[in-house]
């Protein structure tokens, strides 16, 4: 397995405020994976190509979204692995 050194969430700014989110880990090589929300890893060879991909799909960093533009009580999912994650990364709340 390899080894990972960041991990974060990103939410797509554009669907708001139904909540799409997608998963981003950087991996101890340098490699990339995005978890979406249909189940699908995608693989990246660097970071930088794991967030240009993110970004075409209008997703922003969590972490850099402004409390006032989300509804009340939004936290990125949880879950020990992504059979549990998976079905939170798609909310309908419109």
């Amino acid at each position: 397995m390899i080894g990972r050194v960041a991990q974060s969430w990103w939410l797509m700014d554009c669907s708001l405020p139904d909540l799409n989110w997608a998963r981003l880990r950087i991996n101890a090589n340098g490699s990339a994976e995005v978890l979406d929300c249909d189940g699908t890893v995608h693989r990246f060879a660097s970071e930088d190509e794991a967030t240009s991909f993110l970004s075409e799909d209008e997703f922003v960093p969590f972490d850099d979204l402004d409390e006032g533009t989300l509804p009340d009580g939004v936290r990125p999912p949880e879950g020990g692995s992504d059979t549990e994650i998976i079905p939170q990364l798609l909310v309908r709340r419109s």
